[in-house]
């Protein structure tokens, strides 16, 4: 019996996590965005959900993107990956206007870890769509 709930946990986390990053992957965040918009109809507020694409750097520069990320948005936030190129981010904001903030904030972030590298090394990143 026991051996059967491991891998079932086992298959549920390889379907859940981006096999590239380690990181939560679409799927997931597509299941906790409904799970928080449930929520804050009930609540007020909004759920955010941006998506952004990632160009530049190499695998190192982009872990250290997502350390920035960690540090930057709440424990309650989910940052998610498909792949190192599309990272997505989901979090609860009291207003609609957030967004603008939670992005620039995001833009920030790139813009401090970028002055520290070689001009080749630097990361770009483009919000593909931001609804909120």
């Amino acid at each position: 019996m026991q051996t059967s709930r491991a891998l079932e946990q086992g298959l549920l986390k390889n379907l859940l996590t981006d096999p590239v990053t380690g990181l939560p992957n679409a799927l997931y965040a597509e299941l906790i965005r409904e799970r928080e918009e449930a929520r804050v109809r009930r609540e007020g507020g909004t759920v955010l959900y941006l998506s952004m694409i990632v160009r530049g750097g190499t695998e190192q520069v982009r872990r250290m993107l997502l350390v920035h990320l960690c540090t930057l948005l709440r424990g309650s936030d989910v940052v998610a990956a498909e792949g190192w190129q599309r990272l997505l981010i989901l979090c609860a904001v009291a207003a609609p206007g957030d967004r603008v903030a939670v992005t620039q904030r995001i833009r920030e972030a790139v813009s401090e870890l970028n002055e520290g590298l070689a001009r080749e090394l630097a990361l770009t990143v483009e919000f593909e769509r931001d609804e909120g």
